[in-house]
């Protein structure tokens, strides 16, 4: 069989350069595997028809193979392969630092340095640098331009690096000349043709009318074969190639991320990881000012002390610590609290029955996931004495300890100094610190200061700090997260590129140290308004928490509209729990019997301000409104263990919505009447808020039997997993299973309201022809014995309904006739 014509070529060259070539070491093909998988752009296909041709020959052509692998970097965590060039053996990097051709073009420019009226259009081409390699020595010697300039144009996948690679194999062996460029140019190379680390690398300045600010696009002019489809493609020197490039924007910023003027950046924001001294001391100064100024945050402390806390050894250099058992003597002491994912680990040092005693004498830190000693470390660095961690303070294995000390989970996150969030990791290894390289993400001052600088992002910058804690976190995923951020007073996270705080006032980071105040409830305070800083005295104003610490429903069902029993508090009452087990039922547990026990410190705090009566993830004054929740996807079968009961949405698996609030529904009157409750706990669960172990409800209403063969709903909406209800041969409405059903199953539905529907906000086929007029909605129950021993009948939920007629009041004469009875629910 014929050799292919180029890698004829490939072997000639290696063959005639023998096997010691430039380097004997043995390479690792996976980068080559992942590059052949990888044809976005043209220089990967370069690289992967490149390593296709060789990987034939590996063991003559690994020494070629070595030079021409692109230079990936490990990369930390969050921060992109191939980001921050600078020296990795430094500590710190220089913000807004310029080498002298980014100086050159910036205060030689008009749109830059010079005048800003800006109606009119104006556009300047620059060159940056002469040559790629110029631009890969500036980025290397640490220019925060150049930096970014070099992360717009690279593609993820070590393409600029494979091109520099290429460039000083040839330096070394002139014999793989030819090779190169028959890869990049095909069978007929031009003998002018030159290779891509030669081309310029160009900026396009420009501003159009109206624009606040200009931007800046980077152009980087080269001519290749394509490896497909072997078109030469020739980009004129103005194209933008968004394709493979993208493009970097600039902007004039009076603000920072965290929303202040005037932000005051830390020396932290310079540090390459985030367990730098700086860090800590901005940290342990966020404390001291939240602690010692602001009022409201501290308006919750109680003085409660958990009945375990870690006690660290602050006398001495190398940190110890041990298990204190608190006692009357512990009274009002200050401690901290940990947030983290545990995720898959195995094989760790938790606190057992049998290894209680030995932990009162020493814990071994070098045993303990990273995590964990990481956050020993900065409550030290905190100067906090006490750290309380379920791992090492809750008995693991122990059910009665699990009980009484998670019974009290609420009021240790509500009562904790600071909590301290691993945000970057999703599991107990992955620590609180991040090795980072913020030259490749964070704004560039090109020229002037204050409200007047201008500075420079990716135009696909990555999501400020604010966004990478509190939205895309892994620990966003963990549902135990959920009450451990809304209890605590204060947080301090460690994320992936820097440290953030929020408090029940504001938050603050690393480049805006005296942070941002929430508005005040009811107004909103001007830009200047401070959270820290010798300017800022005692705060006493409450602030409105619906946009801090991402708490609004915390909020409204404690003050908003707790302890009223007029009928729209109660409904608005309603409406937010229900915003928040959906917000709840979106994250993921681990255990899926802690479905309740995750979510009781809130349920407490609820409970103890407005008196209200919690019943499995329901309440006694809301009760008919809460049971109208459903499954709005397939449903997944019921857990084996039971958890609730079948009444309650923890009895079932996935996100859970409400009924009631959809947005086409406008009003509802109760068909139902409650009668009674009994919920059964853990004797040591006094709130009665965490783990259920049995629990009937009873119900005064107009249950009817109806025999249904179920379909499938066809009509893909938001009831997807849903059925057709059918009564005999009328079509009912639908039913949303809570689990999988039989085809063919005898029900028992149960109204509890009927709805008005405009003809308009009507969800389904053909709503033209059926303009629904009311829908009355309810509980689908299926008939049990009470137990094996008794005839006695009683029923659990299956699923709610819906029932929608075209004419006045035909849902609710379906109804009419049917005997009012009492119906117990387990």
């Amino acid at each position: 069989m014929d050799r292919d014509p180029i890698l004829d070529k490939v072997w000639r060259v290696i063959e005639a350069s023998g096997a010691s070539g430039i380097d004997n070491t043995p390479l690792d093909l996976k980068a080559a595997s992942i590059l052949q998988s990888d044809r976005r752009n043209t220089f990967s296909r370069v690289q992967s028809r490149f390593y296709a041709k060789l990987e034939d020959f590996w063991d003559m052509a690994k020494p070629y193979l070595l030079v021409l692998q692109p230079l990936r970097s490990n990369s930390a965590q969050g921060v992109a392969d191939n980001a921050g060039r600078h020296d990795v053996a430094s500590t710190t990097c220089k913000l807004h630092s310029l080498c002298s051709s980014c100086q050159r073009v910036f205060q030689s420019s008009g749109l830059i340095s010079g005048s800003r009226f800006w109606l009119t259009r104006t556009v300047e081409t620059h060159t940056l640098h002469n040559a790629l390699y110029d631009l890969d020595t500036s980025v290397k010697e640490g220019c925060h331009f150049c930096t970014l300039v070099w992360q717009t144009l690279d593609d993820g996948e070590g393409s600029l690096d494979f091109v520099l690679s290429a460039h000083r194999m040839l330096d070394v062996n002139p014999r793989l000349s030819e090779v190169w460029q028959n890869i990049l140019y095909g069978d007929n190379p031009s003998p002018e043709a030159e290779s891509p680390a030669t081309k310029p690398v160009k900026l396009c300045l420009s501003r159009f009318p109206f624009d606040e600010s200009p931007r800046i696009d980077v152009l980087y002019e080269y001519s290749f074969e394509d490896a497909d489809s072997g078109s030469e493609q020739t980009p004129s020197d103005t194209d933008l190639l968004e394709s493979q490039f993208g493009r970097t924007m600039f902007t004039q910023i009076s603000r920072n991320e965290c929303g202040s003027t005037n932000a005051i950046p830390h020396a932290a924001a310079e540090y390459l990881n985030t367990s730098s001294t700086e860090h800590m001391k901005l940290a342990k100064y966020w404390l001291h000012e939240c602690t010692s100024k602001h009022v409201y945050c501290n308006a919750d402390w109680t003085g409660f002390v958990p009945s375990r806390l870690i006690k660290i050894d602050n006398s001495m250099e190398s940190t110890t610590a041990k298990l204190h058992l608190t006692g009357r003597a512990d009274q009002n002491i200050r401690y901290c609290t940990l947030s983290y994912c545990w995720g898959k680990v195995k094989d760790v040092l938790t606190l057992t029955s049998s290894s209680i005693d030995a932990f009162r004498n020493d814990i071994p830190l070098q045993d303990l996931p990273r995590t964990l000693q990481d956050a020993i470390n900065i409550t030290k660095a905190l100067g906090c004495e006490y750290l309380w961690v379920d791992s090492l303070c809750i008995i693991q294995g122990s059910k009665d300890d699990w009980a009484k000390e998670s019974a009290t989970m609420g009021d240790i996150y509500q009562n904790s100094l600071c909590t301290i969030t691993a945000a970057a990791a999703d599991n107990a290894d992955g620590g609180c610190f991040s090795a980072r390289k913020p030259l490749t993400y964070d704004w560039c001052r090109l020229a002037g200061e204050g409200k007047d600088a201008i500075y420079a992002s990716l135009a696909y910058r990555p999501t400020g700090a604010r966004n990478e804690v509190l939205v895309e976190s892994p620990l966003i995923e963990r549902a135990w997260v959920l009450q451990e951020r809304l209890l605590s007073p204060r947080i301090l996270h460690f994320g992936p590129r820097g440290i953030y705080w929020t408090c029940l006032l504001g938050s603050a980071c690393e480049h805006d140290v005296e942070g941002i105040g929430a508005p005040r409830t009811g107004e909103l305070l001007p830009d200047t308004q401070q959270l820290f800083g010798p300017s800022v005295e005692k705060v006493e104003w409450r602030a409105n928490i619906q946009i801090v610490h991402g708490r609004p429903e915390l909020e409204a069902l404690l003050t908003g509209q707790g302890g009223s029993t007029e009928i729209n508090s109660l409904q608005e009452f309603h409406r937010t729990w229900a915003k928040l087990v959906r917000q709840y039922t979106c994250c993921k547990l681990t255990k899926p019997g802690d479905k309740l026990v995750a979510l009781s410190g809130i349920a407490q705090r609820i409970q103890k301000e407005t008196g209200f009566r919690y019943l499995a993830g329901l309440w006694e004054q809301t009760i008919l409104h809460d049971l109208c929740w459903f499954k709005s996807r397939r449903p997944e079968p019921r857990p084996v263990e039971y958890r609730a009961p079948s009444w309650s949405w923890a009895s079932a698996e996935g996100v859970i919505n409400d009924y009631l609030h959809l947005d086409y529904r406008e009003e509802a009157s109760c068909m139902a009447e409650f009668s009674s409750v009994h919920v059964e706990t853990h004797p040591s669960d006094t709130s009665k808020t965490g783990q259920v172990y049995s629990a009937s409800l009873e119900i005064i209403g107009s249950p009817r039997k109806v025999t249904s063969p179920l379909r499938d709903f066809s009509y893909k909406t938001l009831f997807e997993g849903s059925y057709e209800l059918y009564d005999g041969e009328t079509q009912l409405g639908l039913l949303h299973p809570d689990f999988p059903l039989t085809d063919s199953q005898d029900f028992t539905l149960l109204p509890t309201f009927k709805l008005t529907v405009p003809d308009s906000h009507y969800l389904g086929p053909d709503p033209d022809r059926h303009p629904s007029k009311q829908t009355i909605c309810g509980l689908a129950l299926a008939s049990r014995a009470i137990s094996h021993h008794s005839s006695e009948l009683c029923y659990e939920r299956v699923g709610f309904f819906g029932i929608r007629c075209q004419a006045p009041d035909l849902a609710t004469r379906w109804f009419d006739g049917v005997e009012k009875k009492r119906v117990v629910i387990r």
